[in-house]
């Protein structure tokens, strides 16, 4: 009896043996093991975890995920830069112990876009361009950048005039959508060609930026208020012009141009004659009674800077007027003269020098002279003002000169050799008997 109550506690301590080694051995063999889709991923795509254990459970539900000690969400983790990233998990009392890593590499571009923090600036400052690919990656410094398509040396900007520029980047075979950029000048001028001139002819205006920056072609030039197309205006009435140019909210000062009406036109093109004259030629006895002689005398004179002149455009229109036989020298006054009338007053001969060259040879003879004045005030000390002085000549193969005048008039003594245009004003008659001999 004894014996058997031995044999039963002998396998009561067996049983209970063994499955207490079963129990050790199966909490000190158990382990978690994470892993990911993949090891390798571009930014902005997504990983995902799976944590097993080593009897092969899938236990990512319920276990607690960490990248470079970041716990994470989900099991999923998306990139946002390049680099190799620590991963590690734990399931309940566990730690996976293995070391694993995912590494994160830039993501192909598809696309880039250029920008600027400021796209108007004034002139002398610098525009910088930043050039982002869609991954989010600033390739800035790799990315070829141009202006008006001419490559920066780098990503600074400083336009050498006032404009609006087209920016563009390309990177790895990508081109961006274009920007523009605006400078804007700090002042602006407008000049002139020349600050006088006549009816015809064309006056050029150049706008400046900044003093010395030629932005003609973009401004706007208005001339007494109105807008000229492009830069060249061709005055068609004589008088004072006020110019002025605009670019965007800036405006000039204004200057003037005067415009004459004294000049002659020839063949098309038109000769200054600024400075009006009569000159006397002196006074005859001839058949028609006692007459005496004047040139109406406009033209242009050059001082040569040593005490004589020369006279490019110099005109002359001969007539006769009726001296009164007792009394002062009979001054041109209004009316009109015309060739061969036949009666006083008339005109009889002319000649035109234009550039120093005559245009009357001496065979040729005339169609028609008419001068026709107007609006003449009274003479004084051999001076007056007209409002008009009119001048057609035609010679007989149908040549045709045209000209004006208006403004002050002096009238000189060149009855005597060795006289100049400006002598001091006629107060003495002397008589001369016969005609003229330009007639």
């Amino acid at each position: 009896m004894r014996i058997f109550y031995a044999l039963i506690l002998f396998v009561g301590i067996l049983t209970w043996s063994s499955c207490g080694n079963d129990d050790d051995a199966g909490t000190d063999d158990l382990s978690i093991t994470v892993t990911a889709d993949t090891t390798v991923v571009k930014t902005g795509e997504t990983l995902t975890f799976s944590v097993i254990t080593n009897t092969g459970e899938d236990v990512t539900s319920s276990s607690t995920i960490t990248v470079n000690n970041t716990v994470l969400q989900a099991n999923t983790f998306t990139p946002a830069k390049t680099g190799t990233y620590s991963v590690k998990a734990t399931y309940g009392n566990m730690i996976t112990t293995s070391h694993y890593e995912v590494v994160a590499i830039d993501q192909d571009a598809s696309s880039i876009t250029i920008s600027s923090e400021q796209t108007t600036l004034q002139l002398g400052e610098v525009f910088s361009f930043t050039v982002i690919t869609d991954a989010g990656k600033d390739v800035t410094y790799e990315a070829v950048i141009t202006a008006d398509g001419v490559p920066l040396e780098r990503e600074r900007f400083k336009p050498e005039a006032p404009g609006i520029f087209t920016v563009m980047a390309s990177y790895s075979g990508l081109e961006s959508e274009p920007i523009t950029v605006e400078a804007l000048p700090n002042s602006i001028t407008v000049e002139a060609d020349k600050n006088e001139g006549i009816i015809g002819d064309p006056i050029t205006f150049t706008v400046f930026a900044d003093n010395d920056i030629d932005i003609t072609e973009n401004a706007t030039i208005l001339v007494n208020d109105e807008e000229i197309e492009g830069n060249v205006f061709i005055p068609e009435e004589g008088g004072t012009y006020t110019i002025i140019a605009t670019y965007g909210d800036l405006t000039t000062e204004s200057i003037e141009i005067t415009i004459s009406e004294n000049f002659f036109t020839l063949d098309g093109n038109s000769y200054e004659t600024p400075t009006g004259s009569f000159a006397y030629l002196g006074t005859y006895e001839g058949e028609n009674g006692l007459e005496s002689i004047w040139a109406f005398n406009p033209f242009l004179e050059i001082d040569n800077g040593d005490g004589t002149a020369d006279y490019p455009n110099d005109v002359y229109i001969y007539f006769a007027v009726e001296q009164p036989p007792a009394g002062d020298l009979a001054f041109p006054s209004n009316g009109t003269y015309t060739y061969n009338s036949g009666t006083l007053p008339e005109t009889f001969d002319a000649q035109i020098y234009y550039d120093y060259t005559a245009w009357v040879g001496d065979d040729e003879d005339f169609e028609s002279i008419t001068l026709e004045i107007s609006g003449m005030d009274t003479w004084a000390n051999a001076e007056t003002t007209v409002e008009s002085i009119q001048y057609t000549i035609t010679k007989e193969d149908g040549a045709t000169v045209t000209g004006a005048y208006s403004g002050p008039l002096f009238a000189w003594d060149a009855s005597r050799t060795g006289k100049s245009k400006r002598t001091p004003g006629i107060s003495t008659l002397s008589i001369k008997k016969g005609t003229f001999r330009k007639r």
